[in-house]
């Protein structure tokens, strides 16, 4: 005896209250014919997939110079209504902002502050609030003490929460004994992994540097000579330069006074 399963479509007459394909159950016997009555229709149970709610995103520059402003742009699919979270982390930097997306799911942020970064690896999250359209992650500050601010699970935790209104701390963000750079960094996608947490997430890294300009050699030319000045900098696309030529030779030109008595 076998079970054969058969596309069937919807059931006729139904209750409208999904649009889910049913299969029809024939349960055969030894010749591959149908027993009498014995073939019904089933509705398997709906599974969401992950992979059709998710977040793409790039940074403007991988390298970029302190100073210089930084896009994150991308696409979060479904277009949530509460937006995308992003963190942005790195030594002595715990930065947290909320962006909405436009009908298309598109979003771009623009981190304008980075001439407070240090020099260094950064590392950025973008959160997606998936199916219940809420951060199941977010940063509280003052949690657990003035001058702290931790990680919490609002939704999970709502029945933990003490009368000060703080919240359980996943881990500490911000302040004495929090987590910098890439522990942060890893501490975030693991709790953000966690099977109780419906979000997800997408990761990216970037790089800080001092700002810097490097002149190529010129050669020696004859007066009159029209020539090229050529170089490379970690600033911006779009960043204008201020160029001074000046003889080598060049000193202040003596004047004379004539003073009379």
């Amino acid at each position: 005896m076998t079970v054969d399963y058969t596309l069937a479509g919807k059931v006729p007459n139904a209750a409208p209250v999904s649009d889910v394909t049913l299969f029809r159950l024939r349960q055969l016997d030894k010749d591959g014919k149908v027993w009498p009555g014995n073939e019904f229709l089933i509705q398997p149970p709906v599974f969401v997939d992950p992979e059709m709610q998710f977040v793409t995103a790039g940074t403007s520059s991988a390298i970029i110079a302190q100073g210089d402003d930084l896009s994150i742009t991308g696409t979060a699919e479904d277009n949530p209504a509460a937006g995308v979270a992003l963190w942005i982390l790195g030594r002595d930097c715990a930065s947290y902002a909320t962006e909405t997306v436009d009908e298309s799911g598109a979003f771009d942020y623009r981190f304008g502050d980075t001439a407070s970064l240090a020099p260094g690896q950064y590392f950025v999250v973008v959160q997606h609030p998936m199916q219940n359209d809420r951060f199941d992650l977010v940063p509280q500050a003052g949690n657990p003490a003035p001058g702290q601010a931790a990680v919490v699970r609002p939704i999970l935790d709502a029945s933990l929460v003490g009368s000060t209104g703080l919240f359980p701390p996943a881990f500490l963000i911000e302040g004495t004994g929090s987590l910098q750079g890439s522990n942060a960094y890893t501490a975030l996608v693991s709790a953000m992994n966690n099977p109780e947490i419906d979000d997800t997430c997408f990761r990216l890294t970037f790089m800080v540097e001092e700002p810097w300009i490097m002149i190529d050699a010129i050669d020696d030319r004859y007066v009159g000579d029209i020539f090229h000045l050529t170089g490379t900098t970690n600033l911006a696309v779009g960043d204008r330069l201020i160029m001074d030529v000046a003889s080598s030779s060049f000193k202040p030109t003596e004047t004379t006074h004539q003073v009379n008595l």
